[in-house]
């Protein structure tokens, strides 16, 4: 199992030993104004989430997460809906709707982009809180100002729009509801762990930050295309084969789902944390939880 800290080396290794059709770079400073870890790094109780084997002193909470110490990473896969009704599926019947799918500027291609769903952190038994700070909530109809404006920082918000959407509903929608549900439940990102004055809708604002990072240094498409398993309507792939492909790229073993029965649809990369969600180490370990998919699966086209 290899250990994956989220910084401008490790994505830089990532880009050399694996060409990538995207760019793979972090939107934003990935500086953040909490408090140090180091001094829990050098303690004798330091330990990644769910790992610790002493009581984690009060003092230290902000660079320890629990409860809530499982951090997942999950991406949808939103292929074209015309192309997952099985029983009158044809290869030789259906045809990409567009031959320019269109280019996300420094991201290659729409058809080649599994998009953010969020971040999540579940308990370690694999459930989960929901909804622990509504002080902290935000709406929708001002992520744009608390982005743009208030923190000054129109590139996040243009590389949200780009790869974190919603096939059923406003993008901003969703960026809240993932923000009130999962980083509200996230309690090495509270106001209390932060240096010098906190500003109101801080732990949001680098909620999305850390989003975005963490899907930056897992793109999925690339580890599966490097396997030789790509979108198509002419054939299905082993469920196997495409768990051990995203397993051998992320360092444990990853969730599948799947949709319209064998239709890959969604992705979910397990990490347990040393220190802050925002700062400290990611470990990936083995998800916590069964993939839903048959043994053969589709991985079908977007266009």
């Amino acid at each position: 199992m290899k250990f994956c800290s989220l910084s401008f080396v490790t994505l830089i290794a990532i880009a050399t030993a694996a060409p990538l059709n995207f760019n793979v770079q972090i939107t934003s400073d990935s500086s953040y104004a909490v408090q140090s870890c180091q001094a829990f790094y050098d303690s004798p109780v330091a330990a990644f989430s769910c790992e610790a084997t002493q009581t984690i002193p009060s003092t230290d909470l902000c660079c320890y997460e629990t409860p809530n110490g499982v951090v997942m990473q999950t991406q949808f896969w939103d292929f074209n809906p015309d192309y997952a009704d099985a029983s009158t599926y044809s290869a030789s019947t259906k045809t990409n709707s567009s031959s320019n799918p269109g280019d996300f500027v420094g991201l290659g291609t729409a058809d080649q982009l599994f998009t953010i769903h969020g971040l999540w952190n579940d308990l370690c038994n694999g459930q989960y809180n929901t909804y622990c700070n509504n002080a902290l909530n935000v709406q929708a109809s001002d992520l744009q100002d608390i982005i743009v404006n208030k923190f000054g920082d129109s590139g996040l918000y243009n590389k949200m729009q780009q790869v974190w959407v919603s096939n059923s509903g406003s993008a901003s929608s969703l960026w809240e509801h993932e923000y009130n549900k999962h980083g509200t439940c996230m309690t090495t990102i509270q106001p209390r762990c932060y240096t010098g004055e906190y500003q109101q809708y801080q732990t949001a604002y680098d909620f999305y930050r850390k989003v975005v990072e963490v899907w930056d240094s897992l793109p999925t498409y690339q580890f599966l295309e490097n396997a030789g398993i790509t979108p198509t309507l002419d054939k299905t792939y082993s469920l196997s084969d495409v768990q051990a492909a995203l397993s051998q790229a992320h360092g444990a073993q990853v969730y599948v789902g799947c949709s319209n029965t064998d239709a890959i649809s969604e992705i979910w990369y397990y990490n347990h944390v040393k220190g802050s969600v925002l700062t400290g180490i990611y470990k990936p370990i083995d998800t916590l939880t069964k993939s839903n998919c048959p043994a053969d699966v589709r991985y079908l086209p977007k266009n």
